[in-house]
């Protein structure tokens, strides 16, 4: 039996790879794809969490599971189409949420980081999901 990465990212890593060799890889991964007819699941982001969450949390599996119940309230709660968000951002808002309410001390761009996100998806998905949680400026 031959195992078929799930996504591009588990093919190569993009952040030590020069662009045009990624863009290269990208486009021969979807032609194979598409040849010999391979179907592919969306990415669960309940797994990136568990890797992504042990990770930055260590040994506090405590946080990992409240990062679980929250990451439950932003993909029940989102307003569009759930298949057109980015699970990693769910992940890192999640992740990001747990850590302020907990205070777990792990800054918003060691998160996105971990995630392979920007801080500004993060941000947005904040912005969406915990309006109260995120500090807005207060027209004079």
């Amino acid at each position: 039996m031959v195992l078929i990465p799930k996504t591009l990212v588990s093919v190569i890593d993009t952040s030590a790879t020069p662009a045009r060799v990624v863009s290269q890889v990208f486009k021969r991964y979807h032609k194979l794809k598409r040849e010999f007819a391979v179907t592919t699941q969306p990415v669960n982001p309940t797994v990136v969490l568990e890797v992504v969450g042990s990770r930055l949390f260590e040994n506090r599996r405590n946080l990992v599971f409240k990062a679980m119940v929250e990451l439950g309230h932003i993909t029940s709660n989102t307003k569009q189409n759930p298949a057109h968000h980015n699970p990693n951002v769910d992940v890192a808002a999640a992740i990001l949420v747990t850590s302020l309410k907990n205070g777990a001390g792990l800054t918003q761009a060691k998160i996105c980081e971990a995630c392979k996100v920007t801080d500004v998806a993060v941000r947005m998905r904040l912005y969406e999901q915990y309006p109260d949680l995120v500090k807005t400026k207060v027209k004079a």
